[in-house]
C-alpha cells in the first residue's frame, strides 16, 4: 500500500484531531479534499481536470450531445464538480440539483439508482445512473417498474477516490477500464475480487480503503474493447463477514427487492447477540401503502435466512420515506 495513495491511515477514525503525517507529504498546488465517505485525499490541478475529461468522455460515450440539458444530481462532490464542467466542455447545458430546474427542463439525468426512484422519473430524460452494488437484478428491474416505459437507462462506474467515471458499459454489458494512462488488474483469480486501479504519474490507489471498497464480478469479454473487464459491483464498504463467510451487499439488497411489498427503503445491521452467542441481521424494511408492515417483516426474515443461513430480525414499517437500502457493520453495539 502507498502512502500517498489514500490520506488516512486505515483503521484510524476519520474524527481523529491530529493529521496523518500522509497529509503532509503532498508537495505543490492542489488541495485536500474531503470524500463523501468521511476520508481524505490531494487533489492536484490537473487531477480535478481530468475528472472532468473523464465525464465528458463518458456522457459522448452515452450519446450525450450539445443539444442535451444535463441535470446533475450525484451526492459526490468531486463528482458533481466533474460532470458539470465536463457537460459544459462537450457544449451542452448544465445544472445542479440545487438550481431546481423545471421537471421538463432535463434531457438527460447523471444520478445514483436511489435518488432516481425518489426523485427524477422525468419522462422523455434518458438517466444515467452512477454504477455500484445497489444495482441487482431484481432492484435494476424494480427501477425500470417505475420509471417511465420509454426511459432510456444508462450505467457508468464511479468510485469515491476519482472525481470522474472510469468506465461506462461495452454493447455487451460489460465495464471496460481503459482510460489513457490508467491500468486495472484483479486482486486474485476469485470470482468476485477487488479491482486495483493506477494511472500514470499518481500513486496506486485501490477503489477504496475501509470504508468504501469496490468488489466486482470479473469476466472474459471478446467486444474487442481492451482491459480487463467486469459485469458488476457486487461490494462496497467494509467486508461483512459471519461464520467465514461474506455478506455481499448486493445479494442483501437483491433478496429485499424479491420480497413482495417492499417499498425499497430498508437498513440492514449485522449485529451481535450476545445472550445467544450468534451473528443475526437486524432489519428495519418499508412497506408498500395498502401492505400489511407485520406480514413483509416476516417475508423478509424468510428470505434473507434462507439465502444467507444466519438468523434474521425484521420488523415492516408503514409509510417509510423515500428509497434506499443501508447495510451496515453494527456488532460494535450489543443487540439484545
Amino acid at each position: 500500500m502507498s502512502k500517498t495513495d489514500l490520506l488516512e491511515t486505515p483503521g484510524v477514525p476519520s474524527r481523529a484531531a491530529a493529521p496523518s503525517k500522509d497529509l503532509m507529504e503532498p508537495t505543490g498546488p492542489g488541495r485536500v479534499v474531503r470524500l463523501h465517505d468521511g476520508r481524505r485525499a490531494w487533489w492536484r490541478p490537473e487531477d480535478a481536470s481530468w475528472g472532468s475529461s473523464l465525464a465528458a468522455r463518458a456522457l459522448m460515450n452515452l450519446g450525450v450531445g450539445q443539444a442535451d440539458r444535463v441535470l446533475v444530481a450525484l451526492e459526490d462532490e468531486l463528482h458533481r464538480e466533474a460532470f458539470l464542467s465536463g457537460i459544459e466542455s462537450i457544449g451542452a447545458q448544465a445544472a445542479p440539483e440545487s438550481a431546481e430546474m423545471p421537471e421538463e427542463w432535463a434531457t438527460v439525468v447523471v444520478t445514483e439508482p436511489f435518488r432516481a426512484l425518489a426523485t427524477y422519473g422525468v419522462p422523455r430524460a434518458r438517466v444515467v445512473l452512477a454504477h455500484g452494488p445497489e444495482l441487482g437484478t431484481a432492484a435494476y428491474q424494480w427501477y425500470r417498474e417505475r420509471l417511465w416505459h420509454d426511459t432510456v437507462v444508462s450505467e457508468l462506474w464511479l468510485v469515491p477516490e476519482l472525481p470522474g467515471p472510469i468506465a461506462v458499459p461495452c454493447a455487451r454489458g460489460q465495464f471496460h477500464i481503459t482510460e489513457d494512462g490508467m491500468s486495472a488488474v484483479f486482486s486474485d483469480d476469485a470470482p468476485v475480487t477487488q479491482v486495483v486501479v493506477t494511472r500514470a504519474g499518481m500513486a496506486g490507489f485501490q477503489t477504496g480503503r475501509t470504508l468504501s471498497r469496490d468488489w466486482v464480478a470479473p469476466v472474459a469479454c471478446d467486444c474487442g474493447t481492451p482491459g480487463p473487464a467486469f459485469a458488476v459491483v457486487v461490494d462496497r464498504g467494509a467486508p461483512l463477514i459471519s461464520g467465514g463467510r461474506r455478506l455481499l451487499r448486493r445479494d442483501v439488497i437483491d433478496v429485499l427487492f424479491r420480497v413482495p411489498g417492499f417499498s425499497g427503503f430498508a437498513t440492514v445491521d449485522l449485529r451481535y447477540d450476545r445472550g445467544r452467542g450468534r451473528d443475526l441481521l437486524e432489519v428495519r424494511v418499508g412497506a408498500l401503502p395498502g401492505w400489511d408492515a407485520r406480514r413483509l417483516g416476516e417475508a423478509t426474515e424468510y428470505a434473507l435466512s434462507l439465502h444467507f443461513g444466519i438468523p434474521v430480525r425484521a420488523v415492516g414499517v408503514e409509510a417509510a420515506a423515500g428509497v434506499g437500502v443501508s447495510v451496515e457493520e453494527r456488532r460494535g453495539v450489543v443487540s439484545t
